[in-house]
């Protein structure tokens, strides 16, 4: 049995453009790639922008969270026997 209980980094991907209303807010184009901070639970996520490399506020609404695949060893040359498995 396997688990990995961290996490390298969160992603966010933008899924609609955003033009900041305020000097704290990031300018955002579809499939630009932020790295969050965390969840302003007011309907902005605070997070660093990929592209620019600033950190500010963006609207949550118009990200989608991105799944980074790890390389995880499988080990081919261990071999079980059936009668382990039933244990």
């Amino acid at each position: 049995m396997y688990h990995f209980s961290d996490q390298i980094r969160r992603l966010h991907v933008a899924i609609l453009p955003h033009k900041s209303n305020r000097p704290q807010e990031m300018d955002l184009q579809v499939d630009d790639e932020i790295e969050v901070i965390g969840n302003e639970w007011n309907g902005y996520s605070k997070g660093t922008h990929l592209r620019t490399n600033k950190t500010l506020l963006y609207p949550t609404f118009k990200v989608i969270q991105k799944t980074e695949v790890m390389y995880f060893a499988s080990y081919p040359d261990i071999k079980i026997s059936s009668e382990e498995l039933e244990d």
